[in-house]
Parts: structure tokens; C-alpha cells; sequence
């Protein structure tokens, strides 16, 4: 989840975006396109939060705000590199802007710079003790890092400020499943699945600790729940997988195995699991 700076016109910008009535912003109002950005941004629609915040920054370059906003919704899209580049002109701007610091971490840990990630989160918890954000980006980092308390620790602080966010809780079962704390892992990530029930990414950390602490039956119907909202996840695929080889199903592994690697072909437990199924029914 991306946290943004809102301007004062926020309740205007929510009228226009809900009701559709985009013709009525100013061509040159740069404030209201980048709250038109930030709503979009809030609703997952990143590309069409990017068309906006262009816009913006088409009236004025030099704004912090739209660059900061941008390189949050080139996050959402996966486009670290560029969200990078947007983040970096946002700072060039305003060195302060605490939660361009936070987005940046965002960016740094999608292009897997874990160490510089972590310095922009603590630059922006310099500015903002209180940044959500900013503490989930640095338990992310930290957990990439394998350094499980801290991460935990930094979730912590991260969800005593907000205790309603998926990603968070997420982000504290990995640090847990790192530390060995297999069931209170397990209730992380239930944590996030009932606040989001279609987040990806618990089901996936979910279903692995499950076959990692032998409940298969529960791993397989736990991706099989997962693959009704994505069929094409190729991590879900290789987990029922795996759940199925253990199941001692090695036929039916074989072929998830196969729908994982028609969708990603150097899935790496995909191809793993494939020849150790492959095996079993000697093949």
C-alpha cells in the first residue's frame, strides 16, 4: 500500500473522482490532478493515477508532490526504476519530503537494493517518527535482509499507528515464519486475509508455511482458494504443487507443475518440484 501527501482540496478531488466528473478540473490546476492521481493511486488503478499526475507536473515540473505521487503509482505498476527516477527529482526539490523518502524505500526494495532501501526509510522516519509507511517499507527491507527481529520490531511500530493494513500484517508473518514463530506467523497472515481477502501475497506466504510445517491438506486448499482470484500465479501454482507431492498425488503435481512453468518457465520450485515428481512415477 502506497501512503501519500494530501492537499486541503482532498474532499473536492473525492467529488470529482467519484462522480466522474473529471471535465471540470482545470486544465491548470496542478493540485486537483494530483489528488485525482492520489485517489486513483488508493483504488489501484496506478496506470490511470500516472495519466493525471503527468498532467500535473505538464503545469508545473518543479512539484514535489506530483513527483512523489508519480513514483507511487510507478511502484504500483512495478516499475521501480522509473519510480526511482520520480521519487529522486521529488527530493531534488524538496529534501524533506518525508514520504517521497518512504516511496523511495518502496522502489529500492522492488529492484532488490535492500541496504539503500533501509537508509531512505530511516531518512524518512527522521522527519516522521509516525510514518506508517515508512516502518513497513523498513520491516520489508529488513526482512529481505534477514534480519527478522528488527523487521518485526519495525511492524510493530507500524501497526500500532495503523492496525487495519493487509500489507503490514503480512509483512510481520514473514518476519515471524524468519524468527521460527510458525503459528503466530500463521495468525499474521490471517490477519492480512481478513482484512484483504484476495491479497495474493498472504496466500502465497500462507500456503508455504503451511507445507513447510506439514499441514498439506490445508497448503492445497489454501492455494486452491488463492488460484479462483488468479488463476496465472505461477507461485500458487508450484505451492498446490508441492502440496500435492506430499499428498503423495504426484501425477496431479506433475501437472500443476507444468501450468506453473507454461506461465513462468524459470519458476526455480516449479522446475524443482517437476523433477521430483517426474522421479516419483519414474519419468
Amino acid at each position: 500500500m502506497r501512503f501519500l501527501f494530501l492537499t486541503p482540496v482532498l474532499i473536492l478531488i473525492a467529488a470529482v473522482f467519484l462522480t466522474g466528473c473529471t471535465s471540470i478540473i482545470p486544465s491548470s490546476d496542478k493540485d486537483l490532478w494530483t489528488n485525482k492521481g492520489i485517489a486513483l493511486i488508493e483504488q489501484g488503478q496506478y496506470q490511470e493515477a500516472l495519466d493525471a499526475l503527468n498532467k500535473s507536473l505538464a503545469i508545473d515540473p518543479n512539484f514535489a508532490n506530483g513527483w512523489a505521487s508519480k513514483g507511487a503509482a510507478l511502484n504500483g505498476l512495478g516499475q521501480y526504476q522509473e519510480a526511482l527516477d520520480a521519487l529522486n527529482k521529488a527530493l531534488s526539490i524538496d529534501p524533506n519530503f518525508a514520504i517521497a523518502w518512504a516511496n523511495k524505500g518502496d522502489a529500492l526494495n522492488g529492484l532488490g537494493r535492500y541496504q539503500e532501501a533501509l537508509d531512505a526509510c530511516d531518512k524518512a522516519l527522521a522527519i516522521d517518527s509516525n510514518m506508517t509507511v515508512a516502518w513497513n517499507n523498513k520491516g520489508a527491507a529488513l526482512n529481505r535482509l534477514g534480519r527478522y527481529q528488527e523487521a518485526l520490531n519495525a511492524c510493530d511500530k507500524a501497526l500500532a499507528i495503523n492496525s487495519n493494513n493487509a500489507v503490514i500484517w503480512n509483512n510481520k508473518g514473514v518476519a515471524l515464519n524468519g524468527l521460527g514463530r510458525y503459528q503466530e506467523a500463521l495468525d499474521a497472515y490471517n490477519e492480512a486475509l481478513a482484512i484483504n481477502p484476495n491479497y495474493l501475497s498472504a496466500f502465497d506466504n500462507k500456503g508455504a508455511l503451511l507445507n513447510k510445517v506439514g499441514q498439506y491438506q490445508k497448503a492445497f486448499d489454501n492455494f486452491n482458494k488463492s488460484l479462483t482470484i488468479e488463476p496465472n500465479n505461477s507461485n500458487a501454482l508450484s505451492g498446490e504443487g508441492a502440496a500435492l507431492y506430499y499428498l503423495g498425488r504426484y501425477q496431479e503435481a506433475l501437472d500443476v507443475f507444468n501450468k506453473a512453468l507454461a506461465i513462468k518457465p524459470n519458476n526455480s520450485n516449479a522446475l524443482s518440484g517437476k523433477g521430483a515428481a517426474s522421479s516419483k512415477m519414474g519419468k
